[in-house]
């Protein structure tokens, strides 16, 4: 039932202006969601920076990627609030916990392209062995990638902050149109109902 309550809310115009609203303020989309049951309800690989997808791109950089995720996941979880870290590469990195009425209903999050510090050389060697990248090739990419200075990191711990304050607030609108309509026999109301929610995540 959470499940197929959050792919409904993942389908919304209201998830929809928000994921603009965010991409506008940070400059990078939320990635992916994960349900609580871990179920991966949205993954947009197209979107991940071309530093990211050429890493992703190595099975290695992969599977370090993943891993890096379900841990800074578990992190989120335990702790209810915004995670912000960095990834295998020292890319950073957030998630964040979809809540609702203080059920944590999956898990969202991405990369800014940008470093949590400036890449030492034996971080280098760490991502040219992760990405399959030789050393020198990989300086060209890595001097395109600027660092994130700590008070940067902060306002991206604060929009996340209040992200999660406004998702869960729509989240339980929208649970409360749930519960009040028969979707089957309402199909209009919903429809309409979920414009209403777009509207609002927009204002």
């Amino acid at each position: 039932m959470a499940d197929e309550f959050l792919k409904e809310f993942l389908a919304s115009s209201a998830w929809q202006q928000m994921q603009e609203l965010l991409n506008e303020v940070l400059d990078e989309p939320i990635l992916w969601v994960v349900s609580n049951s871990g179920e991966m309800l949205l993954n947009l690989d197209n979107h991940y920076p071309e530093f990211c997808r050429i890493v992703r791109s190595n099975p290695k950089g992969l599977q370090a990627c993943d891993e890096s995720r379900q841990t800074h996941i578990e992190e989120a979880r335990k702790n209810q609030c915004a995670i912000v870290s960095n990834c295998p590469c020292g890319l950073v990195g957030y998630v964040l916990p979809l809540v609702l009425d203080s059920e944590t209903m999956g898990f969202a999050g991405g990369y800014h392209l940008m470093f949590g510090s400036p890449p030492t050389p034996k971080k280098m060697d760490e991502i040219s062995s992760l990405s399959g990248i030789d050393v020198n090739e990989l300086k060209k990419y890595i001097k395109r990638i600027k660092v994130m200075p700590p008070t940067e990191r902060r306002r991206l711990t604060d929009i996340l902050t209040m992200f999660i304050g406004t998702s869960s607030l729509l989240m339980k609108w929208m649970n409360r149109l749930y519960i009040s309509l028969d979707w089957e026999q309402n199909y209009a109301a919903k429809i309409m109902s979920l414009s209403e929610i777009g509207m609002i995540a927009a204002s």
